[in-house]
């Protein structure tokens, strides 16, 4: 997550509308006990706060 946070910050992103979070062990959306699993469970979700003036 933070990794991806920091790249869009590279990109022109304001730090300050995002927040990194890691999910993938507390909140999985697939079984860990395979590989496959634990491939969807790595994952990044991004949530952009809107832009204020």
């Amino acid at each position: 997550a933070d990794a991806v946070r920091s790249y869009l910050v590279n990109q022109g992103v304001q730090s300050v509308r995002m927040t990194a979070v890691g999910m993938g062990i507390d909140y999985p959306v697939a079984d860990n006990s395979t590989e496959a699993g634990r491939q969807q469970n790595r994952r990044v979700e991004i949530i952009l706060t809107p832009v204020t003036q």
